[in-house]
């Protein structure tokens, strides 16, 4: 914070090289994010996190959901529909889509919640099974399983909020089509 108010103090543009992700944003006005030696995307710490222009950038800013699917529709508007296992989510289209093509969509762990009871426009809902919640100060970590694939939520630490779940058991979580981005391919499994 002190190195960001002396460069805005002084009105001294300059070039700041690093992998921290924390640092680029609370640094930046302006972030040039690198891929094997080309530019991946650039554009405000904002604009990088919260619309990234691919799965690498995607996957290189901030904690994500990746789960592959196949694309059923897209849109006029810009939304896309992914069938991943026989269930259909909807998101925001990014890059060049089609029906019947492979896709990932990808949603950042701190838009995917517990659902409610009652559903509520514009989100999906993923009927998962519960494996294990990390507490991380804050929050909870809910680790789950959607259709094979591994999701991850966050839900407050607060004795009233903390869901009383079993490992193995259902866990419904829900997540905004706005936060959920579509991308061409398929992500990579580590």
């Amino acid at each position: 914070i002190e190195l960001r108010r002396l460069l805005k103090s002084t009105r001294v543009a300059s070039i700041f090289v690093t992998h921290d992700q924390e640092e680029a944003m609370v640094l930046s006005d302006h972030i040039i994010l690198m891929n094997a030696g080309a530019v991946e995307q650039r554009g405000s710490p904002r604009e990088i996190y919260q619309q990234p222009r691919s799965l690498f950038a995607a996957a290189f800013v901030g904690a994500a959901n990746f789960m592959n699917g196949v694309v059923v529709d897209v849109s006029a508007n810009g939304s896309a529909i992914i069938e991943i296992d026989g269930v259909r989510l909807r998101g925001t289209a990014c890059g060049d889509l089609g029906p019947d093509a492979p896709a990932t969509l990808v949603v950042k762990h701190e838009h995917v919640q517990l659902a409610t009871d009652d559903p509520i426009d514009g989100h999906n809902v993923a009927e998962c099974t519960f494996e294990i919640a990390n507490f991380v100060g804050p929050s909870l970590q809910m680790h789950c399983v959607f259709r094979g694939q591994p999701v991850i939520g966050l839900v407050p630490a607060t004795k009233r909020a903390m869901p009383r779940v079993e490992a193995g058991a259902p866990l419904r979580l829900a997540f905004h089509e706005v936060d959920a981005l579509i991308f061409p391919g398929h992500a990579a499994r580590s």
